[in-house]
């Protein structure tokens, strides 16, 4: 096992951290509403992530502390990994588009790297209980302690490694707010307004990991439609249920997904309607119109690269 303070080092250099990124980075896509852009359009890669992620060299000892503590660094949760470097590149891009400041995109891009940080332990976890002899409502209930279990270990975890308080609550801003026990709502959209998060840098969080399958940009239904589908993964797709019939419990809603569809509409139409006039992008949905804008502007920076380097 390489020591950490060895690989801390290493990690600073600007070559080591420029790999480390790189090898995600490339995956994201340049062209709208497909898992596999490089099969349908010639369309160049950003493969350095240093024009828009090089001022968290620092902070990259601290990441990868994190990765290491949760597991992150094995191959078989490499995935994870992936998704949480390129999360917080797209969150930083996002940031840079909506204008904002220096030490906010600094934020939004450490928490979003460390976001789904906890998910190889979550993912066990929730494994074990649903290999479990249990009725599907004991397993949910089981699941929503869990979760909640999980997310309370993040937090000290994280403020153990010295991460300040403020960057380890928005690592946790991909999900709703907590739900006040004492506050009558009815409608879906109702609730989504009250457990939006209300902080620009948090609502990036959300919408990012929103929209992100695995590494990869698309629209909002198509991602949760992949990891939703049973003739296509029945055992994830079963699991998926689960958890999200947990999280209705928990937020006081009849559908996971409807509150989280509703919030990230909300938010996403905000964000547009600073980002473009294009009438391509706002008589859309939001859901599919946002992720749509965000890869056009990859291929965009993509173009904008590869012509500066070959100059």
């Amino acid at each position: 096992m390489v020591d950490i303070r060895e690989r801390d080092q290493r990690a600073t250099t600007p070559n080591e951290f420029s790999h480390a990124l790189d090898s995600s980075i490339s995956d994201i896509p340049t062209h709208p509403n497909t898992l596999n852009p490089q099969n349908s359009e010639d369309v160049p890669q950003i493969n350095t992530v240093n024009v828009f992620m090089g001022f968290l060299q620092a902070e990259y000892p601290s990441i990868e502390k994190a990765w290491e503590k949760f597991g992150l660094l094995t191959s078989e949760n490499a995935n994870i990994k992936e998704h949480n470097t390129v999360a917080a590149s797209v969150a930083y891009r996002l940031g840079i588009l909506l204008h904002l400041p220096e030490n906010d995109l600094k934020k939004v891009a450490l928490a979003t790297a460390l976001h789904d940080c906890d998910k190889a332990e979550e993912i066990g976890i929730i494994n074990a209980i649903i290999k479990k002899v249990l009725l599907d409502t004991q397993k949910t209930e089981e699941i929503a302690h869990a979760m909640k279990y999980v997310k309370q270990q993040r937090q000290e975890v994280l403020s153990t490694l010295g991460f300040q308080q403020d960057v380890i609550d928005l690592s946790g801003a991909n999900m709703p707010l907590d739900r006040s026990s004492d506050t009558p709502l009815f409608s879906i959209e109702e609730i989504a307004q009250a457990l939006m998060p209300k902080d620009r840098k948090a609502q990036i969080v959300f919408v990012v990991d929103l929209f992100l399958n695995g590494s990869r940009i698309v629209p909002v239904q198509e991602r949760f439609a992949a990891s939703r589908d049973s003739t296509i993964h029945p055992d994830r797709a079963y699991k998926n249920a689960l958890t999200d019939k947990a999280n209705a419990e928990v937020y006081g809603v009849d559908s996971y997904q409807d509150l989280q569809f509703a919030i990230g509409r909300t938010i996403m139409r905000e964000f547009l309607q600073e980002l473009t006039n294009d009438p391509k992008y706002l008589t859309k949905d939001p859901l599919e119109a946002l992720p749509d804008f965000i890869s056009q502007d990859f291929a965009h920076l993509a173009r904008e690269i590869s012509t500066s380097s070959s100059i």
